[in-house]
């Protein structure tokens, strides 16, 4: 068969399309289960234009076993560029990746393959279990921990994200990644001082990821910052921003929770200052920028940037609803204050004061 695909090349390559037909006929006629016949009749009728033609045998190769699971994943691999440009190449990779990891059941490769293309299309429940499947079958690839991980990240199951990187530190001790993940898993699961504990493992082994230490730092800021060790929590920024002063999340999250303790609140607004000059229109960093004015009593220019954060996306955060009412209080309209409250309480996310407010129309802090 060997020789037949080697002449099928020759003529094809030479423009005798007649003559590789002829050689794909004798392929057949010698063993019609060879895959290589379907290959070729793919790259046949490609050459002649007639794609449906060339896709549809291009399929009947990859349900073939005993085509080399190489050489399918190459083909996959030549779809790849084409991917952002034509949404049919698109549509044409999925089926080859699900027919893979159909026909391939006992290969964890091609169940990790088919997961990164759901990843790509932002299917992640799907792409959860494909890769769940192929660590099943091998769990000693970081790579498709880590996508499993991140998947159910943003699937917001951070109960199953904790499991999950948990798990893959027991197998990979030394990879910072998966306690960063795991620390951010502990963090939104409410569990500062686990969070707090992993992630000051973890830091300790980053090596040349300036990236990856900011995003350390970020985490235990945050998380300090939930358990009250505020001088832990601002040392945490402070390192993120030595390494890169322009980290527009980190001056935010940074100046926010600055505004709410009330301290260093011109340091506060230098920084949330500047994450809206790196970042403009984003609504949390216009209303962090509005509150800490609030905090410092300037409260006309305060309403300003907190109705710049609800025409750019926060009409709809108790958050920032609230600290509209609150304003609105200190303005000296009451009424108005009362109606933004009770927005907030229907939107929710707002403070654990909001019911105070409403039930007495007075201002609470």
């Amino acid at each position: 068969m060997d020789m037949y695909s080697l002449l099928y090349e020759l003529y094809s390559a030479n423009n005798m399309p007649d003559k590789a037909l002829s050689v794909i006929d004798r392929m057949k006629a010698v063993n019609p289960n060879e895959p290589r016949i379907y290959l070729n009749l793919a790259d046949y009728y490609r050459n002649k234009g007639d794609k449906e033609k060339s896709f549809e045998n291009l399929q009947k190769a990859f349900t073939n076993r005993d085509l080399d699971t190489d050489i399918k994943v190459k083909i996959i691999s030549s779809y790849i560029p084409l991917l952002q440009r034509d949404s049919s190449m698109m549509l044409q990779c999925m089926e080859l990746c699900k027919t893979l990891a159909e026909t391939h059941p006992d290969e964890s490769r091609a169940q990790a393959i088919y997961g990164d293309l759901l990843t790509m299309n932002k299917d992640y429940s799907q792409a959860v279990s494909f890769y769940r499947k192929a660590l099943d079958l091998d769990k000693d690839n970081l790579n498709v921990w880590q996508q499993y991980v991140i998947n159910l990240s943003e699937l917001k199951d951070f109960h199953a994200m904790d499991t999950a990187s948990a798990e893959a530190i027991g197998l990979f001790p030394n990879e910072s990644s998966l306690y960063l993940l795991n620390g951010i898993a502990k963090s939104q699961r409410n569990l500062p001082a686990d969070a707090i504990n992993i992630l000051n493992q973890g830091v300790k082994l980053v090596v040349d990821n300036n990236q990856q230490l900011i995003q350390f730092y970020s985490n235990l800021g945050d998380c300090y910052n939930k358990t009250k060790e505020y001088s832990a929590s601002d040392s945490s920024f402070d390192k993120a921003l030595e390494i890169d002063p322009n980290e527009p999340f980190v001056l935010n999250n940074y100046a926010y929770y600055l505004s709410v303790r009330k301290e260093k609140l011109e340091q506060a607004e230098k920084m949330s200052k500047h994450s809206n000059e790196l970042q403009p229109n984003q609504s949390s960093f216009l209303d962090t920028y509005g509150w800490i004015l609030y905090q410092e009593g300037k409260y006309d220019e305060a309403k300003k940037w907190i109705e710049k954060a609800m025409e750019n996306g926060g009409e709809n955060s108790g958050t920032i609803l609230e600290h509209y009412g609150d304003i609105l209080f200190k303005l000296n309209q009451s009424d108005k204050a009362f109606e933004y409250w009770k927005k907030a309480k229907q939107s929710g996310d707002a403070s654990g004061l909001l019911d105070q407010k409403i039930r007495d129309k007075k201002l609470y802090e």
